[in-house]
């Protein structure tokens, strides 16, 4: 520029202690941040969208285009934000394994379960509980909605090896079964077009 002028802005940076635990994904063109002390939302811009103090000990997070979730591994708490500044904190009845969220906010979150090996929980956009799978034969790994958010996934691992699920959010029967027998699958992912992607150990 040749008026010489400078642009300053009065954003403050984002600082974090190097001693805690700290977890990120993009939230659309934003970012949410996850640590000990719980869940910020920044947009594009950097600006603070939302802020969740909550304590955790193992902090992790899952995130959509416009919405995020970070969970505490081990433990009970689930906090879900927004770009919009929303956000809620759920307080789970069952210790979290793990959570995926679609790339519409849809949120699947696997718990322990009294008398099963496993239970999958999914939350629709508003955080309202929509469907619930347990595990009754294998242990429960992971599981995700598919991008259209009509189908539910999941990934269980047993004696012979690992097994996929595959149930309709509006029915409680089961539509398919993968079972990839004498085989670790470790990871499960929904591509385009329905279709699923494992990832698994070679030995």
């Amino acid at each position: 520029l040749s008026s010489g002028h400078r642009s300053r802005s009065n954003r403050k940076p984002f600082t974090y202690s190097s001693a805690a635990q700290i977890e990120a994904d993009a939230v659309g063109n934003g970012l949410a941040i996850v640590s000990n002390n719980g869940m910020e939302i920044l947009d594009s811009g950097g600006r603070l969208a939302m802020k969740e103090v909550v304590a955790m000990k193992k902090p992790a997070v899952t995130a959509s285009t416009t919405s995020a979730a970070a969970f505490d591994i081990g433990n009970t708490n689930l906090i879900l934000g927004d770009l919009h500044g929303t956000s809620h904190v759920l307080k789970l009845k069952n210790n979290i394994l793990t959570a995926t969220m679609n790339s519409d906010g849809y949120l699947a979150v696997c718990t322990e379960s009294n008398g099963y090996h496993g239970q999958v929980t999914v939350y629709n956009t508003q955080g309202q509980e929509v469907y619930r799978w347990y595990s009754g034969e294998a242990y429960l790994l992971t599981a995700q909605v598919s991008p259209d958010n009509r189908y539910l996934a999941t990934l269980c691992v047993g004696n012979k090896g690992g097994s996929v699920h595959i149930m309709r959010l509006d029915s409680p029967d089961e539509v398919a079964q993968y079972e990839a027998e004498e085989t670790v699958v470790t990871d499960l992912r929904w591509l385009e077009n329905n279709r699923i992607f494992l990832l698994w150990m070679v030995k």
